[in-house]
């Protein structure tokens, strides 16, 4: 029981991942201020170091956009891969040990017959 909650919970975790990932990367690019003149007086240099300071922010925000989402996109398939690999490595499990009862009981089987012939 408690293992089918586990692979329960790791698969919806890895689905809200992934999802969380592709609404990351479907994020559109950031505008920035374009620099410009105003002649020689000083609110040029100021409209300038806002505009490279808001397009260092949307180059910064790219990088981080594309961080997060291939974390989440990798830990996603990662959380996805274990919550489905689970059940799988049960019935295998299961389906040996079902061909190792049927062994037994042919072993089984044959043991007092042996004893019998050898008694007689």
């Amino acid at each position: 029981m408690v293992n089918k909650i586990r692979t329960i919970i790791f698969i919806v975790i890895g689905i809200i991942s992934i999802g969380l990932s592709i609404r990351c990367y479907s994020y559109k690019a950031m505008e920035f201020t374009e620099k410009s003149m105003y002649g020689g007086d000083a609110f040029t240099g100021i409209q300038n170091a806002g505009a490279q300071t808001s397009e260092n922010v949307s180059g910064l925000a790219c990088i981080v956009q594309f961080g997060f989402g291939s974390v989440l996109l990798v830990a996603g398939l990662g959380f996805l891969g274990v919550g489905l690999t689970s059940p799988l490595g049960k019935k295998q499990d299961e389906e040996n040990s079902i061909v190792e009862e049927e062994d037994t009981t042919s072993v089984d089987e044959n043991t007092p017959k042996l004893e019998q012939s050898q008694s007689e």
